[in-house]
């Protein structure tokens, strides 16, 4: 990644989850491609990245980062969306199926180390427009 300033490096490993169709479109979107991923990280559907996809690239650069910076008193800052460091999140700490990684949601501007804890399990319903009643 390119040195921006002050020793911090750009990298578009950590990018935003591609969203295919729903790109840009309100949050709630979200609960078309979640509940797929529940069933599988290959999910395409709509043309988002999948799960596997995130995985593969965000940890594969996570990996090259701790070699060639880590070592005694370095610390790895990760700033990305939520999906992806999610993904990451359950990855690290070995979730039995990644595909699981929505039921713990970030909240806007949270922080959390990558160590293998995770927060308290959350549900995301279906979109509105789905629920009894409106239409």
């Amino acid at each position: 990644g390119d040195i921006v300033k002050g020793g911090v490096k750009k990298e578009t490993d950590f990018r935003e989850r591609y969203f295919g169709r729903l790109d840009g479109l309100p949050l709630p979107t979200y609960a078309y491609v979640w509940p797929v991923d529940r069933l599988t990280t290959s999910n395409k559907g709509f043309d988002v990245e999948s799960v596997a996809e995130v995985w593969e690239r965000s940890s594969k650069r996570l990996r090259e980062l701790d070699e060639e910076l880590g070592g005694e008193g370095v610390c790895i800052v990760v700033s990305g969306h939520a999906d992806t460091l999610q993904i990451m999140q359950a990855g690290r700490k070995g979730l039995e199926y990644l595909g699981d990684f929505s039921s713990y949601r970030f909240k806007n501007g949270e922080a959390r180390l990558l160590d293998g804890n995770l927060p308290e399990r959350e549900e995301m319903g279906p979109p509105e427009k789905w629920k009894k009643g409106n239409g």
